[in-house]
């Protein structure tokens, strides 16, 4: 996470989201300041995309407060989010194939003139957007046929057209390479924003990702307790699992030397007399 003297553009308070009786968010705190990164990570299932979804207003929390820019802040809907200057780029790609790039980038919001599609202007502002991140191609070509890395950087054009303030991305750097991937965190500084831009990216455990120096440094020292703190509690996990490892060897070692697991095998496999009568086969070991 980057640090910046600057008062938070989006604050979360004691955000909780239940889905019935299953609560998937408890009492969630979070700060992002202008031109701040900010990284969310955790396990599938650790609650990273429905605190994302809360604040691109996908979702809507069962309790809690959000601020915005210093006022309250509440989406409802996504088209709300998005007007105040929020944008979310999702994990799984929602390109449409058949569309021109330039189409895809302003697929629900075109420009018009005259009552007509301006596809001049358009084209002009998708592809300033697209070279803003490195990718040299024509808007007019087809989405189908890109690669992968190249489809998630029109997904991130089309945020960047949105002029927002605040990038929500869900693992878009996963089909970037580092290049592209530094391109596209050089945008939070660029000097038309009014404000800095933000990011909140959210990432899995379970992928593998690149920390540089500078940032490894700045993050022990934001949490050095708390990660002293973890990495205690892992030593002590381990000790106690090494522990209880040892005990069951040797019940099993002692248990071998007075030929007890012997008896129980040969115990568990004759026949013996139910209470009607019947003979039962016990079949548990062996």
């Amino acid at each position: 996470m980057t640090k910046t003297d600057s008062s938070p553009i989006l604050t979360l308070k004691n955000i909780c989201k239940s889905f019935g009786p299953i609560e998937v968010l408890h009492g969630v705190d979070l700060e992002v300041r202008p031109g701040e990164v900010v990284a969310l990570l955790g396990e599938n299932g650790a609650g990273k995309s429905t605190v994302s979804n809360v604040i691109s207003g996908t979702i809507l929390p069962s309790s809690g407060e959000m601020t915005w820019q210093g006022a309250a802040y509440a989406p409802a809907t996504p088209r709300e989010a998005i007007d105040a200057g929020v944008a979310m780029i999702h994990q799984e790609l929602l390109l449409l194939p058949h569309l021109s790039i330039a189409e895809n980038v302003f697929v629900g919001r075109y420009p018009m003139r005259h009552g007509k599609v301006d596809r001049h202007e358009m084209e002009r502002r998708a592809k300033s957007g697209l070279q803003r991140l490195g990718l040299d191609v024509s808007p007019r070509r087809l989405v189908q046929g890109l690669s992968t890395a190249s489809q998630q950087l029109i997904e991130i054009a089309k945020a960047l057209t949105l002029n927002a303030k605040l990038l929500i991305l869900d693992e878009p750097t996963a089909a970037l390479g580092g290049e592209e991937t530094k391109l596209l965190f050089e945008q939070r500084a660029m000097p038309e924003h009014e404000l800095k831009m933000s990011a909140i990216e959210l990432e899995s455990l379970e992928n593998r990702f690149e920390v540089d120096a500078e940032a490894h440094s700045r993050f022990r020292e934001s949490l050095p307790d708390q990660l002293a703190a973890f990495e205690e509690k892992v030593k002590q996990a381990r000790a106690k699992l090494q522990r209880e490892q040892r005990k069951l060897d040797s019940l099993v070692v002692r248990a071998e030397e007075h030929g007890v697991l012997a008896q129980l095998h040969e115990l568990v496999h004759e026949p013996v007399q139910d209470v009607v009568g019947h003979q039962v086969a016990l079949v548990g070991l062996g």
